[in-house]
């Protein structure tokens, strides 16, 4: 769980600081102020920039080529017995070899800006989702901490009152170094929890281009996650208006009407002018054609190419549909499943636990049972509160990674 807090923290170690970094950040950090922070991120300015590339690659397809001139001047010297002098001369060249392939260039340049404009929209909702994870883990760790904190003051208020009876000789003296022992192991736990807390505040911190300790906690609406879409729902949504898939399709029309833009150079192109030249005896004018004839290189190679790429971006999108309906159903499992078993760790198996827990530790107190089933108790009730947290936590995450395939993550909060 800890493995991309960790990555995530080097890399941002190497990277110049944002000027994110010198906003001031509520108390405690919500959900709604993250998300006010992800389109100034580095991976959505990257898109976003991209994008804007591509619409002005679309403005560059559709711009006139510029007329030619050219500026002749030499010096005249007659054979006979004429004077030398200056000889000058100009022409003016208008091309229209770029009419063929224009509306097929200026297809592929638009669906090229198309796809650019729906990579974005997948970016960001990839950076929410991954955002959404480490928001949720520092949430997860909040409330392991809390509890571990809470054992930690029963087992040693328990610890207290066996070391009394053992003075008192009531109990034991070998049931000390016992409950001693179980106290060290909470400790231990709560250790670990705040070191994870601690690496994950650090990794949301340093994707948000935060300084160090600016975040101090996370205020996690405890409600369950909504109810997501029925199964057939999701595979309908994900595989009609998924960004990704739409973003590949578009690529696919792209290089079709690059394959079309290839063919078309094929038509001879022509060029109109006209000139003007000053001679010693005389000043001459007239008209240019100019016809680049398609005799040696009849584009073949260019149209092979366009050709593949035009197949190899059918294949992509073909795959990309195929993930994507593999995604979306493994998803959708997984958050039912999940939001299914965190339901039933809240309202059957914890409130059994906590009982059966209370019950043997009055059990005690009145000298019905020994310390070892109390200590057992504990531990049953600690896992059993341990493994709440985690399934609250998958719960979270899983059906996120569902709200990031069908488009509802910008909703969730």
């Amino acid at each position: 769980m800890r493995e991309h807090a960790l990555c995530v923290i080097l890399l941002a170690m190497m990277l110049p600081g944002p000027v994110l970094g010198q906003e001031a950040v509520p108390l405690p950090l919500r959900w709604a102020d993250v998300m006010r922070r992800v389109d100034a991120l580095p991976r959505v300015q990257e898109v976003l920039l991209r994008s804007r590339a591509a619409q002005a690659g679309l403005d560059a397809a559709g711009q006139v080529p510029n007329p030619e001139v050219e500026a002749r001047l030499g010096w005249g010297m007659p054979r006979g017995s004429g004077t030398s002098g200056l000889e000058w001369g100009v022409a003016l060249t208008i091309p229209f070899d770029w009419i063929g392939p224009r509306g097929a260039e200026m297809r592929a340049a638009r669906w090229e800006a198309d796809a650019s404009r729906l990579d974005t929209i997948t970016a960001r909702r990839e950076v929410l989702g991954r955002l959404m994870r480490l928001f949720w883990e520092i949430a997860h760790d909040q409330q392991l901490v809390q509890t571990l904190r809470e054992t930690e003051a029963q087992v040693e208020r328990l610890a207290g009152l066996i070391r009394l009876r053992v003075e008192k000789g009531e109990s034991r003296p070998t049931e000390l170094p016992r409950i001693e022992t179980e106290l060290e192991r909470v400790r231990l736990d709560l250790e670990r929890a705040l070191a994870d807390l601690r690496a994950d505040r650090a990794a949301l911190e340093a994707v948000l281009g935060l300084s160090e300790g600016a975040i101090q906690a996370v205020e996690a609406d405890g409600a369950a996650f909504p109810e997501p879409l029925s199964r057939e729902e999701t595979i309908a949504r994900v595989a009609g208006v998924h960004p990704r898939l739409a973003a590949a399709l578009a690529r696919v029309r792209a290089r079709e009407a690059v394959v079309a833009a290839e063919r078309a150079r094929r038509i001879p192109g022509f060029s109109l002018g006209g000139h003007f030249d000053r001679e010693l005896d005389k000043g001459a004018a007239g008209g240019v054609l100019q016809v680049r004839l398609p005799v040696w290189n009849w584009n073949t190679g260019a149209i092979r190419r366009a050709e593949a790429e035009h197949a190899a971006e059918e294949r992509a999108a073909e795959s990309a549909a195929r993930d994507l309906l593999a995604e979306a159903g493994r998803a959708w499992e997984r958050c039912v499943q999940i939001r299914g078993a965190a339901q039933r760790f809240d309202e059957e198996i914890l409130p059994r636990v906590e009982a059966a827990s209370r019950a043997v530790e009055r059990g005690f107190e009145l000298g019905e049972v020994s310390l070892i089933d109390v200590l057992d108790a504990r531990r049953v009730l600690l896992d059993a509160r341990k493994e709440r947290i985690e399934a609250g936590l998958r719960a979270r995450v899983e059906c996120a990674a569902l709200a990031v395939l069908t488009g509802e993550i910008d909703d969730a909060n």
